[in-house]
């Protein structure tokens, strides 16, 4: 059981409250489509002993600008949010870190007005903090390989369509802080081509803009999966792959 503390907002203005609110209603949602989590909303103030992993998140920067270029406009949102996730069995915290970005909205013609985006953001940074909380409980790597090349990983609410990036470790170090620290290599971009229950079957990326880049990766068991930047493929423009696992299959 996860509890969640309601959104904080550090920067207090107009923008950031609504930013606060949206993401409050979203964050939810994202964790939910981790199979093996329950959610329970707090107001702060209740007893722990319900739960067994408290997740707070403070916004500390959100902002917004409408940007003009050849004769489009948009709005773009610059944003930070501050991510404590901690076991409340033992009081170790499992995630202390911020999350930063920008996200470039619609653009429109400038006769129109540039639609909002603070929902938007917020659904998308709400997937980047299920996404962390995922790999920090679950964390997804490559169950299984066939002959053929597909790829089978854990399911933990993905959808067909979405990019992940598997990576092997490469070589330790030690960080300033004094920890051993493996590097990541990336491997290779896949898709997921079909969810069977707990389990998710994907292909290697040989789409645009990859094509043939990673057609020769080798992919093995155990190797991590993280999501990818890319943004998820629309079932029209993964046929070809959809037929090339039909026949792997």
């Amino acid at each position: 059981v996860v509890g969640i503390n309601p959104v904080q907002d550090s920067v207090k203005t107009a923008d950031s409250e609504r930013a606060a609110k949206r993401l409050d209603s979203h964050i939810s949602a994202a964790l939910l489509k981790i199979k093996k989590v329950t959610v329970a909303k707090r107001d702060g103030n209740e007893d722990l002993k319900d739960v067994n992993y408290l997740l707070d998140l403070n916004i500390t920067e959100y902002s917004e600008e409408v940007a003009t270029v050849k004769k489009m406009v948009q709005r773009i949102a610059k944003y930070a949010v501050e991510i404590k996730f901690a076991n409340v069995t033992n009081n170790h915290i499992l995630i202390q870190e911020t999350i930063k970005g920008t996200f470039d909205g619609e653009k429109v013609p400038t006769t129109s007005v540039a639609p909002e985006v603070v929902s938007s953001v917020m659904e998308a940074l709400a997937t980047k903090v299920a996404d962390r909380v995922t790999a920090e409980l679950f964390p997804v790597s490559v169950l299984k390989v066939s002959e053929g090349g597909i790829i089978t990983i854990a399911n933990y609410g993905f959808s067909v369509g979405e990019v992940f990036d598997v990576f092997t470790s490469g070589e330790t170090f030690v960080d300033a802080n004094g920890v051993e620290v493996k590097d990541e290599v990336k491997v290779c971009p896949i898709i997921i081509l079909e969810i069977s229950g707990s389990t998710a079957r994907c292909l290697i990326h040989t789409l645009k803009p990859y094509k043939s880049t990673y057609k020769t990766a080798v992919v093995e068991v155990g190797m991590v999966c993280k999501r990818a930047k890319d943004a998820p493929i629309d079932e029209k423009t993964l046929a070809p792959l959809f037929k090339q696992l039909k026949k792997l299959k």
